[in-house]
């Protein structure tokens, strides 16, 4: 069944699916509910280098609010690192703010810098 509240007034929702080669093809190979807050823009990176990929989205609000989220602009009012538990996503960090955009650098002396201005 539906969420009550995850999804915008048109009645839509986000879903993140991961897609991957699946024998001889790509395919669906996880798929979650729809998220409380949708999904702005997103970007894997091992965040941490203990091997494993971090995805970092930044997240807006189902509900027009325009001192901090803008559907329309794409402004997002929080960026989330979620790490894979092994059934799902788990959010492990989470910073309030405005965002636009953001980016995942790799620096010379081996560190991951999130750039969101």
């Amino acid at each position: 069944g539906r969420i009550a509240g995850f999804h915008d007034a048109e009645g839509q929702s986000c879903h993140l699916i991961l897609l991957g080669w699946r024998g001889s093809r790509y395919g669906e190979l996880w798929a979650g509910s729809a998220l409380d807050a949708p999904v702005r823009a997103f970007a894997a990176a091992d965040l941490n280098g203990d091997g494993k990929i971090e995805l970092v989205a930044l997240e807006g609000s189902y509900r027009v609010c325009a001192a901090h989220d803008d559907p329309a602009s794409g402004a997002a009012s929080r960026l989330k690192v979620w790490v894979w538990n092994g059934f799902g996503f788990s959010a492990v960090y989470t910073l309030e703010g405005r965002f636009r955009q953001m980016q995942i650098v790799h620096t010379p002396d081996g560190r991951v810098l999130i750039l969101a201005p």
